[in-house]
């Protein structure tokens, strides 16, 4: 049962007026500027994510400006459902009695933050009763992501939510914490630097915690045991009580090591003499968890791209090296890199292959990575096979425009941020 110490020890600013310095960390701009515009809104907001990417912390950098302009800090709640289990409406029962010393009604204008929400059971039907009676209630929501959570957004409390996934930091954000300035104008001068700091990303995939690490073991063993063990060893077994955790791994540990592989449900089956439904079962968890990130074969039509086909690969270049390290392919990492940093949905094969195929509108542009020599043969019949007026290579080091290619390194692509 949820005591008044267990609310006062998640709400120091009751006293200190302030949200302590400790828990507030790092800022994260660009986040900051995308959700900012939905805080006076009616609806509720749910920040979901990979765990360790700073969801936590981004709720007491909230609280802290709300304080700051000038909401009384009695007025906002903040529970965590991964520190003590309990029913919403108890918590707030508490809150009201012991902090408020009010009824609360629709007129009581209070900001309320859930953390791990989705540990709460049949959290989307405690959530709806809350901001349907209380409409001067603002929500703030965070998670995990899991099935659990982004259905019950979807589908319990459509129409009075809005989603945002909270990633781990852009290159961008990488270099503010490392306090590097540089001039996008003028990346050339920054060459070498960059080119270390990009591998350095990579390696460490933006976690914000491991940003200033340097020893790779840590690194790899902190990725493994704080991120990856946490979804496949707990969260995913315990919200769908899961018979084979073990298998869970394996796949993890299989699409890991082997980025970009094609999904064959048989082949899988046959191979760790699983039933197809399983694995079917266990690769959707993976996905629904942002551990696996698909990219399906391009075709013209939206409608008749192919469900065969589709590639796997990990959400995050550092989860390449976790379980094979020292020993995987670099035009692999740098695929996954360059999928990832692209958010690719598509690649092409048929008669010839092209690593990644973007829609921008009416626009297809293709993308090829290479580690080694710039060859541009596919990139070229994709280009004229389609009609597209531009293409791009990503490499390690090379830089070229030729004609309607432009062959562009990896640590420059992230420096501007985008590719078009």
């Amino acid at each position: 049962m949820v005591t008044l110490n267990d609310l006062i020890l998640q709400n120091p600013w009751w006293k200190r007026k302030r949200v302590p310095r400790v828990f507030l960390g790092r800022g994260r701009k660009e986040f900051w500027q995308k959700i900012k515009k939905y805080f006076p809104l009616r609806q509720a907001l749910l920040i979901y994510g990979l765990r360790r990417t700073g969801k936590t912390t981004f709720f007491y950098q909230s609280i802290q400006r709300l304080i700051l302009s000038g909401v009384v800090p009695e007025k906002i709640l903040y529970f965590s459902f991964d520190e003590k289990e309990a029913f919403l409406k108890d918590v707030l029962a508490l809150y009201e009695l012991k902090v408020l010393q009010e009824a609360i009604t629709e007129k009581t204008q209070l900001y309320l933050f859930l953390d791990e929400i989705q540990k709460l059971k049949d959290w989307q039907d405690q959530v709806k009763v809350i901001y349907d009676r209380y409409p001067k209630i603002k929500i703030f929501l965070s998670g995990s992501a899991s099935i659990n959570l982004r259905r019950g957004a979807r589908e319990s409390l459509a129409g009075r939510i809005f989603e945002f996934e909270f990633t781990p930091l852009s290159f961008a954000e990488f270099l503010e914490w490392k306090g590097v300035a540089i001039e996008k104008r003028k990346l050339d001068l920054y060459g070498k630097e960059l080119k270390l700091l990009a591998k350095d990303y990579i390696s460490k995939g933006g976690f914000p915690e491991i940003v200033e690490e340097k020893d790779e073991e840590i690194i790899r063993r902190y990725l493994k045991s704080s991120v990856l063990d946490k979804i496949v060893g707990q969260d995913l077994p315990l919200e769908f009580g899961l018979r084979d955790p073990e298998f869970l791994k394996t796949l993890v540990e299989n699409f890991f090591s082997q980025p970009g592989m094609i999904l064959n449900y048989d082949k899988l089956a046959s191979d760790f003499q699983r039933s197809k439904t399983t694995v079917i079962n266990y690769v959707f968890y993976l996905k629904y968890a942002l551990l696996l990130r698909e990219v399906r074969n391009f075709r013209p039509s939206l409608r008749l791209s192919s469900r065969k086909g589709r590639k796997i690969y990990p959400p995050n270049p550092a989860f390449c090296s976790v379980y094979l390290p020292g020993s995987m392919d670099i035009k692999k990492v740098l695929e996954t890199a360059v999928g990832a940093f692209l958010g690719a949905r598509y690649y092409y094969r048929n008669s010839f292959e092209v690593d990644f195929v973007l829609r921008k509108e009416d626009r297809v542009i293709p993308v090829e990575v290479k580690s080694g020599k710039a060859e541009s043969y596919q990139i070229k019949k994709f280009l004229e096979k389609f009609g597209a007026k531009q293409g791009f290579i990503i490499t390690e080091d090379y830089e070229e425009q030729r004609d309607r290619i432009r062959v562009l390194p990896f640590w420059k692509a992230l420096a501007l941020g985008r590719l078009v």
